[in-house]
Order: structure tokens, then sequence, then C-alpha cells
């Protein structure tokens, strides 16, 4: 028995030392990132930095933290930030974020609140520290512009994946619920009958592969997308929706080149709302609703219309109207 609780004993205070070395060293590293950050002209502030959670857990607790760019305006700043991980498994972390945030950036200040957002990550276990999942999640979001525009979603859910199928692949899973677009956007668009205030889903399943793994050599082979798959993206917002399918790869110049594939029901509507929010100028709007109405007489539903998003020798064009450049992945 006595020999037991020696061991017991033994175990219990070789733990201690483990869990107070681990700290010890979480904490070091932290408060080298803010001063390294400082050393490079960023500004890195933070009130207090302590690190608790004995014996099973680590968490790295920061308050008054302020975070900015001075060269791009670019910031974030949050009263409290918890940072957590298992003492037993150090390659997942969680970190809880305040219920009211701040994102500053030049000439606008947008205040975030949410209630229990928190996110999740995992690395691979190994000196590279490569990425494994990420997740996201939140309910009662709402972002609020000094310069007046105002949204807001009831839940955010957010997921990626290590993807076997293909290199430095991951697939991403996203759903936003009952995401209300600005009331000034809202009151600029007409339609018949009136579109609910809120969308009520916006989802995405996708595949991104990149050119070089993402983990902590990032800052030097900076990862690109090489390609990027969607199987099922989803819009419905009243008698709207929007679904896409199709791939996307990086061409030679690191553009967009390959298809998607696009379906919008009850179009007239949405080309109504494109009218009235500014997107087609008034003496080209005969021209494209009878195109779109050609289109969509094909389709074998007058109200359905399906057009590929093409992307081209460097160019984007939606069905035969053309969009200007495409976008570059990498």
């Amino acid at each position: 028995m006595r020999r037991l609780l020696a061991w017991g004993l033994g175990l219990a205070v070789a733990w201690s030392g483990l869990w107070f070395a681990a700290t010890l060293a979480l904490q070091t590293a932290a408060e080298q990132w803010f001063a390294s950050q400082a050393a490079q002209g960023m500004r890195a502030q933070r009130d207090s930095l302590t690190v608790q959670g004995f014996p099973g857990t680590i968490d790295l607790a920061a308050t008054g933290i302020d975070l900015a760019n001075p060269a791009t305006g670019i910031g974030w700043q949050a009263p409290s930030l918890s940072l957590a991980t298992t003492a037993w498994w150090p390659w997942q972390l969680t970190a809880t974020l305040p219920a009211t945030q701040t994102i500053t950036a030049p000439g606008e200040t947008i205040t975030l609140t949410s209630d229990a957002l928190q996110a999740s990550t995992s690395v691979a276990p190994g000196l590279d520290l490569r990425l494994d999942t990420i997740t996201l999640s939140g309910t009662a979001l709402d972002a609020l512009s000094n310069l007046g525009w105002h949204l807001a979603a009831d839940q955010l859910d957010l997921t990626t994946t290590p993807d076997p199928s293909q290199p430095n692949a991951y697939a991403l899973h996203l759903h936003l619920t009952n995401f209300a677009p600005d009331p000034a956007l809202l009151a600029r668009l007409q339609s018949q009958p009136p579109l609910p205030a809120q969308i009520e889903t916006m989802q995405l399943e996708a595949i991104a592969a990149f050119t070089a793994p993402l983990d902590r050599h990032a800052e030097t082979t900076r990862p690109g997308v090489a390609l990027l798959t969607i199987s099922q993206s989803l819009i419905r917002w009243g008698t709207l929706s929007l679904t896409a399918s199709g791939s996307v790869q990086a061409d030679a110049n690191g553009r967009a080149e390959g298809r998607i594939n696009l379906t919008l029901t009850n179009w007239r509507t949405a080309f109504a709302l494109a009218q009235t929010s500014g997107l087609i100028k008034p003496e080209l709007a005969p021209t494209i609703e009878r195109a779109l109405t050609l289109l969509s007489s094909q389709s074998g539903d007058p109200e359905t219309l399906a057009l590929p998003l093409a992307f081209q020798q460097g160019r984007m064009s939606l069905g035969p109207l053309p969009l200007g450049p495409a976008p570059r992945l990498n």
C-alpha cells in the first residue's frame, strides 16, 4: 500500500512539474509573440496575460487586446480572449471569443457582437504543426459599422477537415441561417411580393486544394488555392433560390480557370432586384432581360435560369454576359 501511495505521489509530482513547465513555456511564447510583433512595427498590446487550468487543461487568458497594422490601418480589439488546450493532447486549441469585439479599417470601425462565439483548431502531431481541422460556431451574430451598414445572422457553423483525395486539400462545410442583409439595402430593393428581411439559408460544401501545406512554414511557402470544387451551394431567400456546383483551378498566371454551374429559380424577381440595386444599367436592362428570357425558355421552366459562370483565359463571364477579369487564386 505504501509503495502504491508512493507511486501515486510521484506521478502527481511529475505531472505537476510537467504542467507548470508547459504553462511557463506557453506564457513565455505568448509574451515573445507580442514582443516580436511590436518589434516589426505592429501595434500589439494587452493589459494582462495569465495561464491557469491545473491539472487537466492549459488555459491562456488575455485581456485588453489591441492588435493593428499601422501600414494598412487594419486592427482588432477585444476585451478578452481565452485559448485552451488539454494538457495531455496539446495539438488541439479552442478559442473563446468575447461577446463584443471591434475590427478597425481605414475610415471604418465595425463592432461585432455574438453569443457563444467559439473557434477550435487542431494540427497534426509533429514539428511542422500542419493544419488538421478548424471549426467555428456562434449564435446571434451582429456586425454594425460606423458608416451605417448593419448585418446579422442567427447561427453560423463552419468546419474544415482534411480531404484525402488530393494533396493539401480540405473539405469545407459552411451553414449560415437567417442572415439579415443591411436594412438600407433592403429598402432599395423592390420586388413583388416583397422578399423577407432575412435570407433563410446559406450553405456551402466544397473542397479546396492548396499549392503548399498549411503549416508553420506557410509564411514562407505562401500557399494559394490550386483547385476549388463546389459540390453543393445553396442560397434560399423567400421565393428565390440559387444553387451552384462546379470547379475552378489556377491557370499559369494564378487566375481562375473553369466553370461553376448556377441555377436560379424565380429569376425575374432577382433581375428586378439587380435593376433596383444599380447592378444593371437601365439602358442595358431590356437587352439583358431578352437574352435571359431566351435562355430560361431552353431550360423547360421559364421561371428557372441555368447559366454557367465561366472563367477562361483570364476573363470571367456569366452565360453570354462578360463580367471582367477572372479572380486570382494564388
